[in-house]
């Protein structure tokens, strides 16, 4: 009895075996990333496990039936259990537990992608912290301290999230405003004690640094306000498996949240043709002196001062700059870069300069083919003062890491294998206008078909000039990126080439190429070097060669990875509305 009682216990074992098959195909089909073929092949191999594992489990599919003698006339037969019944019974248990526990945890991680995509589709919230600042020398101590007394605003800064916190302020104390043009002249005023306090995003805290470099100990915050509000800018409805798209990544250093309001470090396109299997990346240098959309285009300034007045911001910025409508944007965290890199394993990058990164000493990049890990990738995407090209150079690294990115997570291995780590390293770092159905529709179709990409870069080119006039800081004078309009027409003509279905050839830059790079799918535009309206001369250890021309010269020396230009201009007028090119006939600008 009790023998029998063991064998019959496979049944009960089996029934769990069908419930986790159950609740795999239930949490399967609600995450909807796969292609219906594979859900029907994951329901036949589920099928087909049940009935192998119950054929293994059940004492009559070995037991041999024997006649026990003792009752011929009836010829009752009596099952004889063997020590084989048993063995065949034990293991068939075992294993189908371990399908079960198998199961069970991909149905777990289904639930898990089902929660990522919800948390970073569709997610537009901006999340604003505002700061009533103060001298710290000043005797204030609480809000109410500041009682009628002038506290300085910006109120050109018209977006939602400072109206509402301007609100806030109202209701918690009665005082008199003196409003301001721009952010630094609200600062100057504060350290000329024209006002107590001013009233401003925390995310200005690094222009201030411009302005005023000892800001942050100078002065402190006597009464914050967290303001959350949505992007109004709502998502393509494209089918984005069989049409062209337009995306936008915002790369930003949040120091908490990937929701928190910041400069945007990382501005590229990412124009994807999925019939073509075209993927095309274009940098837009974040220094490039633009119309910002938010002073109706009449003030320019540094690109990535566009996303402290909103994501949405930025891409109207664009859209105008190049004429363009991009249909959907990203956010992305620096953190994430990090930890997805981390995740997969890390990716192999080439790098042509041996360098210790400025925005992280502690990691050393070699020349040559190397595999990065998270901390080594960022710092090589963020670096720009090695370089001769500067922030074109840092754009081409950017999408170097992109691209090794795209490669790695493609691979079936690395996508089965390292799931879970790459799920935890979106989720929380990373946000898009992009819906949830649009998102899984795109995994789906890279699952069931597995195309292969071919993946083209292009980095937008200009001069760096030292100008006056700037939206933010109109009174410093401050390093843009003067693009060429050349650089803007033809980087414009690949998208649009691209949204219409064509298959387009984008010719190498050869100041971001180096020989060694054998990736002859990946290329930057043939645009027309800033240095091509400039002459130079470049001097190192091993040679020297030297251009003129009858405007301007500059001088390049490398030392101990140091790199300086000394421009000499001319003075001439600007042709850039309200500002005022750096009247200095020489100035020098340090890349490193």
């Amino acid at each position: 009895m009790k023998k029998n009682g063991k064998l019959l216990a496979w049944k009960f074992i089996l029934l769990i075996q069908f419930v986790a098959s159950c609740a795999l195909v239930l949490f399967a089909h609600k995450m909807d990333v796969l292609p219906q073929k594979a859900l029907i092949e994951l329901v036949i191999v589920l099928v087909i496990a049940l009935i192998l594992m119950g054929l293994l489990m059940n004492p009559k599919t070995f037991m041999r039936k024997k006649n026990n003698g003792q009752n011929e006339e009836k010829r009752k037969r009596t099952p004889q259990i063997s020590t084989s019944v048993l063995i065949y019974n034990t293991i068939g248990k075992i294993i189908s537990l371990i399908i079960s526990i198998v199961l069970l945890v991909g149905a777990v991680y289904c639930t898990k992608t089902t929660k990522a995509v919800k948390k970073v589709a569709g997610n537009t919230t901006t999340v604003t912290t505002f700061n009533l600042y103060v001298m710290k020398n000043d005797n204030y101590t609480k809000l109410s301290d500041l009682k009628d007394q002038f506290i300085g605003f910006v109120p050109s800064v018209s977006t939602d999230a400072y109206t509402q916190a301007s609100s806030k302020l109202n209701e918690a104390l009665s005082y008199k405003t003196n409003n301001y043009k721009h952010t630094d002249d609200a600062a100057d005023a504060l350290y000329k004690s024209k006002v107590e306090a001013v009233f401003l995003s925390d995310a200005y805290g690094t222009v201030m640094k411009k302005r005023h470099p000892t800001f942050a100990k100078d002065t402190k915050v006597l009464w914050s306000v967290t303001i959350t509000t949505s992007d109004k800018l709502a998502a393509s409805d494209k089918d984005i498996t069989k049409e062209p798209f337009v995306l936008y990544i915002a790369g930003v250093d949040s120091r908490h949240s990937i929701t928190e309001t910041s400069r945007a470090d990382v501005n590229m396109l990412i124009t994807v043709n999925p019939k073509t299997h075209q993927i095309l990346l274009t940098s837009i240098p974040r220094d490039s002196f633009v119309p910002l959309a938010n002073t109706n285009y009449q003030f320019k300034d540094k690109l990535t001062h566009a996303c402290l007045f909103g994501t949405t911001n930025s891409v109207k910025t664009i859209n105008h700059l190049m004429d363009l409508n991009i249909d959907f944007y990203a956010r992305v965290g620096f953190k994430m870069v990090i930890k997805l890199v981390d995740a997969v394993g890390g990716v192999k990058i080439y790098s042509d300069k041996d360098f210790v990164p400025w925005t992280d000493h502690s990691v050393h990049v070699k020349k040559g083919w190397q595999t990065m890990n998270g901390k080594t990738a960022l710092a090589f995407a963020r670096e720009r003062k090695t370089y001769e090209e500067g922030d074109r150079h840092r754009g081409a690294n950017q999408q170097a890491v992109v691209k090794a990115l795209i490669k790695k997570i493609s691979s079936s291995s690395t996508y089965l294998t390292k799931y879970d780590e790459i799920v935890d390293a979106i989720a929380g770092s990373f946000q898009t206008n992009i819906t949830a159905t649009q998102l899984k529709s795109l995994v789906k179709y890279q699952l069931n078909k597995s195309p292969k990409w071919q993946m083209m870069s292009s980095v937008l080119n200009g001069e760096s000039e030292k100008v006056t006039g700037g939206y933010m800081m109109p009174n410093t004078a401050l390093y843009y990126m003067i693009l060429n309009q050349s650089s803007i027409n033809e980087n414009r003509q690949y998208i649009v080439d691209m949204l219409a279905n064509k298959k387009i050839t984008v010719q190498k830059d050869q100041t971001l190429a180096t020989a060694e790079d054998t990736d002859n799918s990946t290329a930057s535009s043939n645009t027309s070097s800033a240095s091509s309206t400039a002459a130079s001369t470049t001097t190192s250890n091993s040679s020297t060669s030297t251009s003129n021309t009858s405007t301007n010269s500059s001088n390049t020396t490398v030392n101990n990875q140091t790199t300086r230009r000394t421009y000499t201009n001319t003075n001439r007028t600007s042709n850039y509305r309200k500002t005022t090119r750096y009247n200095s006939s020489r100035y020098r600008r340090a890349y490193r």
